[in-house]
């Protein structure tokens, strides 16, 4: 790789129009730039994400990441024995499994066509449409926390659409950017249940939360970290409404029970396992 600031240099043509860019939708508000600009603003940064995730996930080296063998090893053992590996037949195989169970099955049907580095190849593009996905999440939840402020919106979906980390993430085989979806997904319900006066009538909410949190844990166990928080900010917003503290108590439940029940099953076959 080339020293940073030479890096920089050659990419300055990219970069420099991109910052007018920014420069002048500093001076618009949400009622000059209106809903289709606004709309435009935010789809273009999705599109950006995606260009720029579509360039690179072919150039950079194939073992490029952290553990792709092992992520690889993963998929190759459900492919080959059509079931989950034991947490202690591998480097990764004590990994949750989801993301490793969805990309078995494009691996399954190009594996015979595919070299050791085209199959390594071809399992890049579920991590790049989460890393696409999160920037979409990102939009949505941004509409959620400053309805009307065109400019929050548009600067926010920046910031979170090209974080570094999440680019580089969707470059090759992991689970992280799996987690990464469902754990904002599990953000974006909880949030619409709170500010959403329509949503909070409802229970749709709280299992929403607790079937993307199952999900978030059954890619990676530290998908549990978004669980407290979110529990957490629905009983405040419940017992905050007339009549709400029952609900108080039992949305953090139903949040709870699903996620047991989505994820639980293969944490208690491994503890059945190593009994």
């Amino acid at each position: 790789f080339p020293r940073s600031d030479r890096a920089l240099a050659s990419v300055a043509l990219w970069l420099i129009p991109a910052f007018l860019l920014g420069a002048l939708g500093r001076w618009y508000d949400a009622g000059r730039i209106g809903r289709r600009g606004e709309l435009a603003g935010q789809l273009g940064i999705v599109a950006a994400v995606a260009v720029l995730g579509l360039n690179a996930v072919n150039r950079v080296p194939v073992w490029f990441g952290f553990d792709v063998r092992e992520h690889m090893e993963y998929i190759d053992y459900i492919y080959t024995n059509g079931r989950l590996p034991l947490a202690t037949q591998g480097f990764k195989m004590n990994e949750a499994p989801l993301f490793h169970l969805v990309s078995a099955i494009p691996y399954a049907l190009l594996h015979a066509r595919l070299d050791m580095d085209g199959n390594i190849l071809s399992m890049r593009y579920i991590p790049l449409l989460c890393g696409i996905a999160q920037a979409i999440i990102a939009l949505r939840t941004l509409r959620l926390v400053f309805p009307g402020e065109a400019l929050a919106q548009f600067l926010g979906a920046l910031v979170c659409g090209l974080l570094p980390m999440n680019i580089y993430l969707s470059l090759y085989p992991s689970n992280q950017p799996f987690v990464g979806v469902w754990s904002g997904l599990a953000v974006y319900f909880t949030l619409r249940h709170i500010l959403d006066a329509r949503d909070a009538r409802g229970w749709a909410g709280p299992i929403l939360v607790g079937l993307c949190l199952g999900l978030a844990t059954l890619s990676k166990v530290t998908g549990l970290l978004a669980a407290p928080g979110a529990m957490l900010g629905l009983a405040i917003a419940a017992a905050r409404r007339p009549d709400g503290r029952a609900r108080a108590i039992a949305e953090p439940l139903v949040v709870l029970a699903i996620l047991a029940i989505v994820s639980g099953w293969y944490f208690a076959r491994n503890l059945i396992e190593a009994m």
